[in-house]
């Protein structure tokens, strides 16, 4: 499996149904905060979407993207991926824990 598949970033306190307990968001404490914030501190983010390039483009085709996977794309993700570490970064940097969300 990609290590980036297991960010906690994508985790949290979720029960096993996948619903936050008692409707509550799901929080990732400092301490996991930290965890999510090593991972993209320690990569080159620009050669993760390159190596992921081809799993990328057929996972956007999958879903019924109009637009193919492209190398502006890649480099909109990648743009996003670096604000994503430096958010991060500096929750992880005050001891914050982050409220997270599904996006839908």
């Amino acid at each position: 499996m990609n290590p980036a598949a297991r960010l906690p970033v994508y985790g949290g306190g979720h029960r096993p149904d996948g619903a936050p307990p008692d409707g509550a968001m799901p929080v990732l404490r400092p301490e996991q905060v930290a965890v999510a914030a090593a991972f993209p501190r320690g990569s080159a983010l620009g050669e993760l979407v390159r190596q992921q390039n081809t799993v990328l483009a057929r996972t956007a085709a999958h879903l019924g993207y109009p637009t193919p996977w492209s190398e502006t794309w890649a480099a909109l993700v990648v743009h996003d991926l670096r604000e994503l570490r430096d958010f991060f970064a500096g929750a992880a940097a005050a001891d914050d824990a982050v409220v997270v969300r599904k996006a839908e």
